[in-house]
């Protein structure tokens, strides 16, 4: 058996404990970097994801608040120049029908896209094109019905009048969740 003299234990033990503390903080140190270096990575993944989400959101709301002007548009159309003020059934049958397509493309958008909205816009938008789909269902029934032609055409301008009211609350409410997107706050 060896021993030591308390002086030459003095000496050895602290050299061979303190390279392998050395060791371990060199090995720690070590996998310190990969753990930040993959937290930067995830970091940057998360970012990039996260920002072509956010990308898409604000397409989707600049897109549905260009459609829901649009069928404004097209509801200001067919109220001014359909009905009764409809100087030829032509006019009021194409103002009809532009509404009729620009309602179509409204509904199926967002129905397509309903996902990046919130739930309370979502609410509200799902219940205008309800009414909307609704409306356009009773014209098409009219159509089959013995009215006149004119007669639809009132019963239709009396029926987008009903909605018409809606669009400018349905824009300001698009209009405030873009900005959101943004982080400009709604001051009221």
């Amino acid at each position: 058996m060896l021993l030591l003299s308390p002086i030459s234990a003095k000496f050895l033990f602290p050299n061979y404990f303190s390279r392998d503390i050395e060791g371990f903080k060199n090995q720690q140190a070590i996998e310190l970097e990969k753990l930040k270096s993959d937290l930067k990575r995830t970091a940057y993944e998360h970012e990039v994801r996260f920002s072509r989400l956010h990308e898409k959101r604000a397409k989707v709301i600049a897109e549905l608040y260009d459609l829901l002007y649009e069928t404004s548009i097209a509801q200001e159309r067919m109220v001014l120049r359909g009905g009764p003020n409809a100087t030829q059934n032509h006019d009021q049958t194409e103002n009809e029908q532009a509404l009729l397509e620009i309602g179509n493309r409204l509904h199926r958008y967002f129905n397509r896209n309903r996902i990046y909205l919130t739930p309370q816009l979502c609410e509200r938008i799902a219940a205008f094109n309800q009414r909307l789909m609704t409306i356009f269902g009773q014209y098409l029934l009219a159509g089959h019905e013995s009215l006149s032609h004119g007669e639809r055409g009132n019963a239709f301008v009396n029926a987008v009048r009903a909605t018409t009211d809606e669009i400018p609350g349905l824009l300001r409410e698009i209009e405030a969740s873009f900005r959101e997107l943004f982080g400009i706050r709604h001051r009221g």
